[in-house]
C-alpha cells in the first residue's frame, strides 16, 4: 500500500498546479520535461518554432535540439521577468524561471502526433490548416483538439505561475501577463527563425 502511495505521489507532480509545487521541484520537473521534449524533437526530427508550436525539420543533432529548447525557455520567460519586476521588485528570478518552465511542460504534448505516426499530417496542419482538412478531417480534428487543450492548459498554468511568483492580483497583473505572453510568443518565434535559418 505504501509503495502504491509513493508511486501516485511521484506521478502527481506531473499534474500539480504551478503555484502548489515546491520551487525546486518545479525547476527539476520542468528540466526533466525539457530534456524529454528535446529527445523527442531529435528523434522525430521536429523543432520548436515558438513557445507554443513545433514543426518538422531536417536532422538536428541532439545537443542542438536541447539548446533550442533551452532557448525557448529563457527567451519565453524573459518578458515575464521584466513585467514581474515592474509589478513587484522582490520577485525571485530562480522561482519565476523554474515555475514558468514547469508551466510550459504541457506544450511537450504537441509532439504526440509525431509519436502516434502523424508527423507529416501534423506538419501539414502547422503550415496549412485548409490542406490538412482536405487531406483528413478526422485526424486534423483530433490534432486541433489536442492543440486547443494544450494551449489552454499552458496559458492557464503560466498565468497562475506568474501570479504566484509576483504575489499580485487584479487588472494590472492580467494586462502584464497578456503583454508578457504576447512578447514571449513573438520573441521565441523570431529568435528561433534566426537560429534555424
Amino acid at each position: 500500500m505504501a509503495e502504491r502511495r509513493s508511486g501516485v505521489a511521484r506521478h502527481r507532480h506531473m499534474v500539480i498546479s504551478p503555484q502548489r509545487i515546491v520551487t525546486n521541484n518545479a525547476l527539476l520537473w520542468g528540466l526533466a520535461w525539457l530534456i524529454i521534449g528535446s529527445i523527442l524533437c531529435w528523434y522525430f526530427r521536429m523543432v520548436p518554432t515558438s513557445s507554443l508550436s513545433y514543426d518538422i525539420s531536417g536532422y538536428v543533432p541532439l545537443h542542438q535540439s536541447l539548446l533550442l529548447n533551452v532557448a525557448v525557455w529563457i527567451i519565453s520567460t524573459a518578458p515575464f521577468w521584466l513585467v514581474a519586476v515592474l509589478l513587484n521588485r522582490r520577485v525571485a528570478m530562480l522561482e519565476l524561471f523554474g515555475r514558468m518552465l514547469y508551466a510550459h511542460w504541457p506544450v511537450t504534448l504537441l509532439l504526440l502526433p509525431a509519436v502516434c505516426g502523424w508527423r507529416m499530417e501534423y506538419a501539414v496542419l502547422v503550415n496549412d490548416v485548409s490542406a490538412a482538412l482536405d487531406s483528413s478531417v478526422s485526424v486534423t480534428a483530433i490534432m486541433l483538439l489536442l492543440y486547443a487543450i494544450v494551449a489552454v492548459w499552458y496559458l492557464y498554468w503560466s498565468y497562475i505561475a506568474f501570479r504566484h511568483v509576483v504575489q499580485r492580483r487584479g487588472a494590472r497583473l492580467f494586462v502584464g501577463y497578456i503583454v508578457a505572453m504576447t512578447a514571449a510568443i513573438v520573441l521565441t518565434a523570431v529568435s528561433l527563425k534566426e537560429m534555424l535559418w
